[in-house]
C-alpha cells in the first residue's frame, strides 16, 4: 500500500477505535482483532535523520507520523483490555 493508503488505512482503524469504544459492554475480541491487526502494522522504531525538512503533506503521511497513530491505537486498545482474564490474553499473545 502507498502512503495515502496506509493512511486511510489507519484513519478507518482509529474511526474503528473510536466505536468500540463508545459500546456498552466493550466487545473485547473485536477489541483483540484491531490490536491484532495494528501491532502487525508496527515497524521496529529506529532513528532516521531527516535530509530536508519534509513539506505538511509529506509530514501528514511520513512512516514516523503513521508509526506514531499505530502506536497511539494499539495503546488505546489495551487500556481498555482485561489482559489479567485468561481468554482475552491468549488473545492478545496470539
Amino acid at each position: 500500500a502507498d502512503a495515502e493508503e496506509r493512511l486511510q488505512m489507519i484513519e478507518a482503524a482509529e474511526d474503528l477505535l473510536n466505536d468500540l469504544l463508545q459500546e456498552d459492554p466493550l466487545d473485547g475480541n473485536k477489541l483483540c482483532q484491531l490490536l491484532s491487526r495494528c501491532a502487525a502494522w508496527l515497524h521496529s522504531p529506529m532513528a532516521n535523520p531527516a535530509l530536508t525538512k519534509p513539506t505538511d503533506d509529506q509530514r501528514k503521511v511520513s512512516s514516523g507520523a503513521l508509526q506514531f497513530r499505530i502506536r497511539r491505537i494499539v495503546i488505546r486498545t489495551l487500556q481498555h483490555l482485561d489482559l489479567a482474564d485468561g481468554l482475552t490474553y491468549q488473545m492478545v499473545e496470539a
